[in-house]
């Protein structure tokens, strides 16, 4: 990635950390090893607001057999519990780099998914004040379609996507998180994903995620 070294001095003396969905955390993992002596670091965490706990029993899911049921998500917990205090007492850290979208999307509808990033805005809006953190959304990417894992319940669909993410900008504004446009940028090209549902992949270049990593390097660097 040649924008690597015009960007190794904007994190000299900042620590970022991202936590989020396996969508950020795919990028965790390309970034890691770039910016690892540079004060970036890395937080691979995060399962969306509320996990449908249901859904991990498999076939009794996908066959109708169990309803779903809601617990909340690592980040909700952290923020709720103080973990996510104590880290930050403990690194520092100058950025927060979040997202939740597509365990959430899965099982919920617009407005309950609305409802919830609003949620985790309300209580991030605390921590930031608290500690004088800077916040960013990493925008939820849309679905390829290209996995078939859940058969007809797959109600993640890319209009609606669309509009949770035309709302979540404006919750951005209002409660003073940076947004990055991952949508609006991979939707063009959605079907290249490069395994059954991600653009940035570990060992393997995909230009949707390089452009994505791109601009989320660029934002946090604003």
């Amino acid at each position: 990635m040649q924008y690597l070294e015009t960007l190794e001095s904007c994190f000299k003396n900042d620590k970022v950390v991202l936590d989020g969905d396996s969508h950020l955390q795919k990028a965790a993992l390309v970034l890691e090893p770039q910016f690892s002596d540079n004060g970036w670091q890395i937080k691979a965490g995060g399962r969306g607001v509320y996990f449908n706990e249901a859904a991990s029993f498999g076939e009794e899911y996908l066959q109708r057999k169990l309803e779903p049921h809601f617990v909340p998500g690592f980040m909700l917990v952290g923020l709720e519990d103080g973990t996510y205090d104590q880290l930050q007492e403990q690194e520092r850290y100058d950025t927060w780099v979040i997202n939740t979208g597509h365990w959430d999307f899965r099982d919920t509808t617009l407005a309950e998914y609305i409802q919830r990033v609003k949620l985790l805005f309300e209580k991030f809006d605390r921590f930031r004040k608290k500690f004088g953190t800077k916040l960013v959304w990493n925008g939820t990417p849309p679905y390829s379609y290209n996995n078939h894992g859940w058969k007809d319940l797959e109600q993640r669909t890319n209009i609606k996507i669309a509009l949770a993410d035309v709302t979540v900008k404006t919750l951005c504004v209002k409660y003073n998180v940076t947004f990055v446009p991952f949508f609006e940028l991979a939707y063009p090209f959605y079907k290249l994903s490069c395994d059954s549902h991600h653009y940035v992949c570990p060992g393997r270049f995909c230009p949707i995620g390089a452009a994505q990593l791109d601009l989320l390097l660029q934002t946090v660097c604003m």
